[in-house]
């Protein structure tokens, strides 16, 4: 998630905690942003140090920075995320759990779109995310509403701007 904008950029559900895992997600935000991030912000999870090694360190400048967080109180933290995650669990909660693993990644990519681009954010001035990212058309078009997500065509979107 970008810290500015809150634009979530990737979601990943797995069965398990491993190093693949963390890399793999850690791809896909890459992939979707285009671009290297400043700094990544992570707990502890030993797996998420190795698949930052893997996936984002370099000897070249710019260099990722990894900040590994070891209390709940330190600064820069991972709370965006986490309060979205209480979100999610919130709503599973509701529907009394996901029988089938591929139903679960369906929601929650569902859940991003929806975070990303119809929910206003009262943190962005009744934004959206992908508004505050300058993802979407100046004049407020956002073309993800009222529109099935299987007609939508790669022209129907403006690129992040840099």
């Amino acid at each position: 998630m970008d810290s500015d904008t809150r634009y979530l950029l990737a979601v990943q559900l797995t069965k398990g905690r491993d190093v693949s895992d963390d890399r793999s997600i850690f791809k896909k935000a890459k992939e979707l942003s285009q671009n290297q991030p400043r700094e990544v912000v992570t707990d502890g999870l030993q797996s998420y140090r190795e698949a930052f090694k893997k996936e984002s360190f370099t000897l070249r400048e710019p260099r990722v920075k990894h900040i590994i967080l070891e209390n709940l109180g330190e600064k820069p933290n991972n709370n965006l995320v986490e309060r979205l995650h209480g979100t999610f669990k919130d709503r599973i909660k509701v529907m009394r759990g996901m029988k089938r693993f591929e139903r679960a990644e369906e929601l929650s990519e569902g859940y991003r779109i929806y975070y990303n681009f119809v929910k206003p954010h009262l943190s962005l001035n009744g934004k959206t995310p992908a508004e505050a990212s300058g993802l979407l058309r100046e004049n407020g078009d956002n073309r993800w509403l009222g529109r099935p997500l299987g007609l939508r065509s790669k022209r129907n979107l403006t690129p992040l701007s840099t």
